[in-house]
């Protein structure tokens, strides 16, 4: 019978190649709530930190076409450092939380049925002013949801608010033409429930 001398083949012929290899590392994947960014353009910097996650049932809103304001469920995701004078971005994702590439929120279509998000960058001022700059096109690609939110983003913003410390109620606030492009990789603790 032959069968029996194949097998100590095998077995022998595995155990010299895994004898002649170095033993390799386990895969260690980092769970911790973390980002990185980089900003070029008007402004230029990075950062890093830990992330911050919340799940805001009337996140977004829009004026449908009959005139009716409508919400949506967003979970926001900042990236900020603990000093609060340091700039942050900050993305909302709006509609199913999975993995999956979503695109930058069009006026008009139905909300929360598909995967959209906001995002913006913002620079505190002196005496609470601030400088925010919107994303006028761009991405957020998610690639898990579980454990954590991982993902990353780019956008680019073609115009910039200069919102003062104490905005007047009267007048709103228009924007000036801007140039940046923001970009970055997040970990992000699941959204909570609302």
């Amino acid at each position: 019978m032959r069968f029996p001398r194949i097998v100590p083949l095998v077995g022998l012929s595995l155990l010299s190649a895994c004898s002649s290899t170095e033993p390799t590392a386990p895969s260690i994947v980092d769970d911790t709530p973390a980002y990185t960014f980089s900003i070029t353009g008007d402004e230029r910097l990075s950062g890093n930190g830990i992330t911050l996650t919340y799940t805001n049932p009337k996140g977004y809103g829009e004026v449908d076409p009959s005139g009716q304001l409508q919400w949506t469920p967003v979970v926001l995701i900042t990236l900020a450092s603990i000093d609060v004078t340091r700039p942050q971005v900050n993305v909302g994702l709006i509609g199913p939380i999975e993995p999956g590439t979503y695109t930058l929120r069009i006026f008009g279509a139905p909300l929360g049925t598909k995967q959209e998000f906001y995002g913006s960058f913002m620079v505190p001022e002196i005496e609470g002013a601030q400088r925010n700059y919107v994303a006028t096109t761009g991405t957020v690609t998610v690639t898990s949801v579980s454990p954590v939110i991982r993902g990353s983003f780019k956008f680019h913003s073609s115009s910039v608010l200069h919102i003062p410390a104490n905005p007047d109620p009267g007048p709103a606030l228009t924007p000036s033409a801007a140039s940046l492009d923001a970009s970055g990789t997040f970990v992000a603790r699941p959204p909570d429930t609302p």
